[in-house]
This record gives C-alpha cells, structure tokens and sequence, in this order.
C-alpha cells in the first residue's frame, strides 16, 4: 500500500527531510572513512566539502607541529565565520591557538617626524623648531605644550626622520622641563641612528617644521610629516600596518620579514626571529588560507584611514579582536564582530598561558584600535571585570611597543 499525500507540498517535505537524512548519513561516512582527522590535508578536504563542523564541532581540538615552538594546540573557535578571500560562499573553519607566543610586540616605536619634503630631497643641518599641542601622554594635557628648538649636524635624508626621548611619554608630572630635559636623535631612511643626545630648548630658533600632538586634528605639517606624539614613543595600534601581522604572516627568515608600511616605523624589536610561517608544518600551510578580518582604526591618529572606523585586510594569521574574545563594544571596538563560540558557549576560558608554562595568566595582544596607549590585552590584573568593564580595561596603559604575548588565529578554507 502507498502513502498518500494530500498535496504536493507535503510529497515535497518528507522528499527534502530524507535527502537531509541520506545527505547526513553521507556525510558521517565520509568522515568516518577520512582517516587521521588531524591531519590537514584531510581536515582541509572535509571543511572545503562542508563537513566541518560535523567533523570538528567547536571545541575540538587539533595539533600542528612548528620548528621553533613545538606541538601547538588550537582550539576550533567557529565555523562559516570568518570569510574566505574571494570566495564568501566557501565553507570555513576558525582556529584559535589554545596558548600564546612569548616575546612579541605590537609595533614598534616610531619617528616624531618624517622627512617627506620630496624625493631625494635631506633636509640640511641647521637648526629647527616645533611646537607641541596636547601632546602629553595624559588626555588633553596641556602641561609640556610649546615651542621647541634644537640643531642638527648632519642632513636627514629624505624618508628618514627624528625621535624625541620624552614627547608623549607617560610621566609622573607633565611640565615643558620633560621636553628640554630630553634629547632629539635623528635616523637615515634605514632607520640608523644618525646623531643622538641632541639638546632641546624652548625656543623658535631656525625653520618652522609645524606642530606636532597626540591628536591628528591639532597636526600642522609645514616641512615635512608629524606623526601623533604618543605613537612616536610607543608604538601604532593599526593591525594592517603592525609589526606582528608582517611576522605571523611571513615564512622569511629572521630579519628579512620586516619592512616599512608607513613612513614613520622603524625596525621591529623582535626583527631577529623567524617569521611565523617559516616553522610551520608544510601540509598546514597548504590547508590554511586566506580570510577576510574586519579592524578597527584609532580614535585619535592614523595615517591614510579614517578614525573609529572598521576596515578589512586579507590575512592567513591574525590575532583575535575586542568582539571576538568579549563582544566588547564601544569606541575602538568592533561593533559588528561577535563574541566566537568557543568563548560564547564557555567551552574555553579567554585566560591563556604561554607555551610551556601554566603561570602567570599571560598578556595577549588584541588587533582591535583604541587609542594611542595601544592595543588591548588580557590581563590577569582584572580578572573580575573582563564583561563589565572591558572598555575601560583595552584603554590601560599597554604599550605597543613592549614584549608581551601573542595568541594566532587562522582559517581552515
């Protein structure tokens, strides 16, 4: 005896619920007959084919093998969230390693100033002056504002550049004597130091370079390029521009990853590891692709981007963001970007601890802009108010520019 349907539509259901179930079973098959599934040839072939979150539900765990760090761990963080370059239609799946890199920097310190005047073109030694407006490390201080002179002895070629040792450093009192207590220190366009120590005083002796501040709005470039004062002393918080994006995404050897993205950076301070890529099992890197990763510009400075906006770079790493590890929102932060599962669902903890170690709770960059402190970064100093005050926390006073840990992310695709 035949079913009877009372309309086609209800024929159509019960056809679509057992292909669901044919296609499922199907599925299961082809994972149970995939072989070793930590291996990234087959874990690519599964997620490429869509089985990837019945293969790898979030949480599950897989291990990859690198010449300097050793077996490392990641965590499944998502699945279809982050998307494929080119390709938005293609199944993904997120990684996220279960520990973090030691000794890594966001950025590094950068010039005060920029010789931009023309190509070929130094700028000849003699002496200079510039004025600082809210230049202080301190929100809105106006305490070291004034006109500054000091003289150089030698050119400065065109793209290299000067440094000052206390504009926009965090200080204990702010005055004009932490300007002429501190010394210029000009660099070539390698980023060689040309002359140190030189002495400052208030003063508008010589050329008129323009007005420097923490603040791009209060910038006047008369002769060649001011950078924000606080990122000169320590560091840019732009991810698309940052020192620990060119390393995870290279596989060049020790000092041959680096280069200039902007016309104020000087060289890493870790220049001297391997890029990231290099150490890292060939058959991995094959599986892994290219994603598309939404940022967030500063609120206060950037070069070529408009502030407090998000934007999008293509990467193989990255780190995660404010959103993404607390669903942090607000100035500076990812509006649009959610909290992953793995952290959502409370599968794994965002307190993470360096490779090999199980103590302290490490600090981990974030890519997230916020203001010129730099990036955020977890911390166990406040484990009590990583929801309720995440804000407040990323706006502390990390530095770009110091040491700290990294913790890499990737897609499967």
């Amino acid at each position: 005896m035949g079913v009877y349907f009372s309309n086609v539509n209800d024929k159509m259901k019960v056809t679509n619920t057992t292909l669901d179930a044919i296609n499922t079973k199907l599925g299961l098959l082809a994972i149970s007959n995939a072989g070793d599934l930590n291996d990234p040839t087959t874990m690519a072939r599964l997620v490429r084919a869509g089985l990837g979150e019945a293969a790898y539900p979030v949480g599950s765990q897989v291990t990859v093998t690198h010449s300097v760090y050793g077996d490392l761990v990641f965590d499944v963080a998502a699945h279809n969230w982050h998307k494929k370059t080119g390709d938005e239609s293609a199944p993904t799946m997120t990684l996220l390693m279960h520990n973090t890199i030691d000794g890594i920097s966001f950025d590094a310190a950068e010039l005060l100033w920029a010789n931009t005047i023309g190509w070929g073109q130094s700028l000849p030694a003699g002496t200079y002056h510039f004025t600082l407006r809210k230049s202080d490390y301190k929100y809105n201080s106006e305490k070291e504002d004034g006109t500054y002179q000091f003289t150089t002895t030698k050119a400065i070629p065109y793209y290299g550049g000067f440094r000052h040792t206390a504009v926009g450093k965090s200080q204990s009192t702010y005055s004009q004597a932490n300007i002429t207590g501190g010394t210029v220190t000009t660099y070539d366009a390698s980023g060689n130091e040309l002359e140190s120590g030189l002495v400052v005083t208030l003063g508008d002796g010589g050329t008129n370079l323009g007005t420097t501040s923490r603040y791009q709005a209060n910038i006047v470039n008369l002769v060649g390029t001011f950078n924000s004062s606080v990122r000169s002393q320590y560091g840019s918080d732009n991810w698309k521009n940052s020192d620990v994006r060119q390393w995870l995404n290279s596989s060049s050897a020790a000092n041959k990853w680096w280069r200039r993205r902007t016309v104020f950076d000087l060289k890493s301070n870790f220049v001297d590891k391997d890029g990231f890529m290099a150490g890292l099992d060939t058959a991995f890197k094959m599986a892994i692709g290219k994603a598309d990763v939404v940022s967030m510009t500063n609120l206060s400075f950037e070069m070529d981007q408009p502030l407090s906006s998000t934007y999008v770079t293509s990467d193989v790493f990255f780190i995660p963001s404010n959103g993404e590890i607390a669903g942090a929102t607000g100035p500076g932060m990812e509006t649009d970007v959610e909290k992953f599962p793995l952290i959502d669902r409370g599968i794994t903890s965002v307190y993470k601890y360096a490779i090999g170690t199980t103590s302290p709770v490490a600090t981990y960059w974030i890519r997230s802009g916020a203001d010129n402190m730099g990036s955020g970064r977890f911390d166990e100093s406040v484990p009590s108010c990583l929801s309720s005050c995440i804000y407040q926390y990323y706006m502390a006073m990390f530095y770009c520019n110091s040491l700290q840990t990294v913790c890499p992310a990737c897609v499967i695709c």
